[in-house]
């Protein structure tokens, strides 16, 4: 196979500064090109089995506009609007079997206000979509939409760094144009198969989180999501093979719960009410980090099951200021990512980094080494098949890494937390595509 990509992409900003430096104008005009020519033969006659070009053009012009106000204790205002067009097709052998052509329109407003311990964030997005095209045989069913998409959250800090945070989105989701491409394969043999859907419709969902938060670290939160017409892949079955295929979900549900808990090891020796106490830098001590979520897909007429994904990460301080920081995740078996069943652990990885600051901590020299047990491997059930799906990549990488800041006076320019870059997040919901 051989696959030549062409992306051109380029962006116009103009950025209005005021006196009042809480007011900002900003616009933004962006156009991109992207153009991939793909052909695979087969070993046994040379003939050329697969051919998909395909041709995207995109263009959108966006303003914001940011205010704040001493009104209360805080105001702040963010409105804009925006609008693009898409034109996509598609080739296989000379045969155009996707003309796709999409136009969006949208106004925004946003309100954030803080009062003594609450912080309120009220908004909402007016879009319009224009949606139509055709294959070589059939004209697409057009799709057009104009829809009010509110926002709203509500926090209450309990304390400095304490807050409980509960919040409700409605939002759109447009199907890619690689999940709509008619011949959007990169594999295909007389038994198996991998197509797109030109027949797929956007998705809405209405999301609800509820969230404690301590310290930055300690966090444990819930969220509901009711989707419908969500875009999934799914592998079909029939006496001549089987196929990948896009499909919508007309309707279905996301329920997520997590909680992450830092643990010092100090806590074992000096106790909880010193730990309290003490004002420490987390970069500096040896500490354990905990995570786990669980993530339920609910699918009408499927008896679907959760899977739990674990995390741990732990920093140690070595002697000359070496640090070392060891990262394991792994997921349980027997649960259901939409339509396919886990059978053996996903994503299940021991990472380890020993790294060291020089120079005034200018200077950092890290030596790691990924998926030390090269344990990244998948296999997944096909549910209403008799399929096993089976991904075996060696993701096993021993790497030195050099990094040099340049002293700044920028009181901005701060580096991420390891604690936070050690948080693992649920596994991606489209971990099959």
């Amino acid at each position: 196979s051989m696959t030549d990509r062409f992306y051109h992409d380029g962006m116009i900003t103009y950025q209005k500064r005021f006196d009042n430096t809480l007011k900002k104008l900003d616009f933004r005009l962006n156009f991109n090109n992207n153009k991939s020519d793909f052909g695979m033969n087969s070993r046994l006659n040379d003939a050329n089995v697969l051919e998909n070009n395909s041709d995207q053009n995109f263009v959108q012009f966006k303003t914001d506009y940011t205010q704040e106000f001493n009104v209360l204790d805080k105001t702040k205002v963010n409105a804009g609007v925006l609008a693009d067009h898409l034109d996509f097709t598609a080739e296989s052998f000379g045969t155009t079997n996707l003309e796709y052509t999409r136009s969006t329109y949208a106004a925004y407003a946003e309100g954030q206000v803080t009062y003594k311990k609450f912080d309120f964030i009220l908004g909402g997005r007016l879009e319009s979509y224009d949606i139509k095209g055709n294959t070589d045989t059939d004209d697409l069913i057009p799709f057009n939409l104009t829809r009010f998409f509110p926002n709203a959250t509500i926090q209450y800090n309990l304390m400095p760094q304490v807050h409980i945070n509960t919040s409700f989105n409605k939002k759109i989701s447009l199907p890619d144009t690689g999940s709509l491409n008619p011949n959007n394969t990169n594999y295909q043999n007389p038994n198996v198969g991998f197509f797109g859907n030109p027949n797929l419709d956007p998705a809405i969902f209405n999301n609800y989180e509820v969230e404690l938060s301590a310290f930055e670290y300690f966090t444990i939160g819930y969220s509901y999501t009711d989707a419908k017409d969500i875009i999934v892949n799914r592998i079909i079955q029939n006496d001549d093979g089987a196929a990948s295929v896009s499909v919508n979900i007309p309707n279905s549900s996301i329920r997520n719960f997590n909680i992450g808990l830092p643990i010092p090891y100090m806590l074992f020796t000096k106790g909880l009410d010193a730990v309290l106490k003490m004002d420490f830098n987390p970069d500096e001590i040896n500490f354990i980090y905990l995570y786990a979520g669980n993530q339920l897909h609910e699918i009408p007429g499927i008896d679907t099951k959760p899977v739990w994904n674990f995390n741990v990460s732990s920093q140690i301080i070595l002697p000359k200021k070496v640090k070392l920081m060891a990262n394991f995740n792994t997921t349980t078996t027997g649960g259901n990512y939409y339509y396919y069943t886990v059978k053996r652990p996903a994503y299940q990885s021991l990472d380890l980094t020993f790294s060291r600051k020089f120079m005034s901590d200018n200077l950092s020299v890290s030596l790691y080494v990924n998926d030390l047990l090269n344990t990244n491997k998948q296999e997944f059930g096909a549910v209403g098949t008799n399929l096993i799906y089976n991904s075996s990549f060696d993701s096993r990488r021993v790497g030195l890494s050099l990094s040099y800041k340049i002293p700044t006076r920028n009181k901005q320019a701060q580096e991420s937390n390891i604690l936070n870059n050690g948080q693992q997040q649920q596994p991606s919901q489209d971990v099959i595509k």
